[in-house]
């Protein structure tokens, strides 16, 4: 996708990966040609990305940015209903976000070195047996209680390098290995 006006300006690649990344190209935010990029997937209720939310999941992704500022990996966060985000938050923190039908589930903590260095990082929300982890570069950064239970996400997209949103939390940076997993 291109800009939120639905203008198809493309995405632009780059040509390099994380270390040890079966991986030919990363995806590049925003894009020469359009400051808005970001991949949009579109979702309906029997959707498998729409249905991950029922029991355990995980969602992932490779990063390597410098931008401070709040950033969206994944998400599908538009206010009301129901959503899932993984987020690189201000101040250096690490998010997911679980927006359900019972609550929401927020880990949202300070994460354990510079995760806006320019350097490739790894970050992972795992939902399993009723707790929710974040792990960084592999390593487990802290887990809580979830409170949101089991829902269908009632979005109509999910998205890579946003969420609804488009102001605010657009991706600055690369991504590579978006991964999206129906157990933990």
């Amino acid at each position: 996708e291109g800009s939120p006006t639905q203008d198809n300006a493309g995405l632009h690649y780059i040509q390099e990966s994380p270390a040890g990344i079966d991986s030919s190209f990363a995806i590049e935010f925003p894009a020469p040609e359009s400051a808005v990029n970001h991949i949009r997937i579109p979702l309906d209720e029997h959707h498998e990305l729409a249905r991950l939310t029922v029991g355990d999941f995980r969602v992932e992704s490779w990063f390597r940015t410098t931008d401070g500022g709040r950033s969206i990996l994944i998400g599908s966060f538009a206010g009301g209903g129901t959503a899932l985000n993984l987020e690189l938050h201000t101040a250096n923190r690490g998010r997911i976000y679980i927006q359900g039908s019972q609550g929401t589930t927020d880990l949202n903590l300070r994460l354990p070195s510079d995760s806006r260095d320019g350097q490739w990082h790894h970050l992972a929300g795992v939902h399993e047996l009723g707790i929710v982890k974040l792990f960084f570069d592999g390593r487990l950064v802290g887990t809580m209680d979830d409170v949101a239970g089991d829902f269908v996400i009632d979005k109509s997209e999910m998205y890579i390098g946003r969420d609804r949103r488009t102001s605010g939390v657009l991706y600055q940076g690369s991504l590579d290995n978006v991964r999206f997993y129906n157990s933990a």
